[in-house]
């Protein structure tokens, strides 16, 4: 089997794996009856975690690799370049999340020690967040990508104990409700677009936004993650900053 078709095959159990959570996830909205939502949400969530520990595996990274070297002298628009391509920012997206900031936040020695994790995302976003959804335990998930609108949004973020997340809507709405909301900030100016309020902080990628966004060669229509440098350690020690912070002045439960 040459590279390429073990770099196929294995693709393949990935998409089959996420059909199946697409099937089921279109079920839920349509068929399902409400008493079945919290098997179904586990069901969800193990074909998640499947299919990330599958994709994420190191050896579709050596693939990969491997693949692009193969395919250097093909047409840029050629399938197989095409496909190496894409899966090699997905891959590099993917293995990026910082997925342990979950057990950093959330485990025993965790500042939230225990903590239930809601997680909020748009219907078309759920592909990107389905590590994050697999490495939060069943039994502490609550996920609420693509079911919310803004008011229930804002009722949630309202009851959360603390909010992580890039620069985004949700974030700005946590930080008007009051939630302790740090901010993930990459390719976006924290002087314009900082979460407000005394209960709120941020945190950047180690390279700087003209770095990121002026470097030779950058559009915006392809290129890959762009939050690599921002660590796990970092985010970490922002977030309990923050909270020491809140809890200083009076606010953290």
């Amino acid at each position: 089997m040459s590279t390429l078709e073990d770099l196929k095959e294995r693709l393949g159990v990935v998409a089959d794996l996420d059909a199946a959570a697409a099937g089921l996830g279109w079920d839920q909205e349509t068929y399902m009856p409400p008493g079945a939502i919290e098997a179904r949400a586990a069901q969800l969530t193990t074909l998640a975690r499947l299919s990330h520990e599958t994709f994420t595996d190191e050896a579709i990274g050596r693939l990969l690799e491997a693949a692009a070297t193969e395919l250097d002298d093909a047409s840029f628009e050629s399938d197989d370049a095409s496909l190496v391509r894409v899966a090699t920012r997905d891959w590099e997206r993917a293995t990026k999340i910082p997925a342990d900031l979950v057990a950093r936040l959330t485990g025993p020695a965790g500042m939230l020690a225990g903590a239930r994790v809601a997680v909020l995302a748009a219907a078309e976003e759920r592909d990107q967040v389905q590590p994050l959804l697999a490495a939060v335990p069943a039994e502490r998930l609550l996920n609420l990508v693509g079911r919310t609108g803004l008011p229930v949004a804002a009722a949630v973020l309202r009851r959360c104990a603390f909010f992580v997340g890039n620069d985004s809507g949700l974030m700005h709405m946590a930080a008007a409700v009051g939630t302790p909301t740090l901010g993930l900030f990459g390719p976006s100016h924290t002087t314009h677009y900082a979460p407000w309020g005394p209960r709120a902080a941020w945190v950047r990628t180690a390279k700087p936004y003209a770095e990121l966004v002026g470097g030779p060669g950058y559009d915006h229509r392809n290129t890959g993650t762009l939050m690599a440098s921002l660590s796990v350690d970092s985010v970490t020690r922002a977030a309990r900053l923050l909270w020491q912070r809140v809890a200083n002045a009076g606010g953290a439960a």
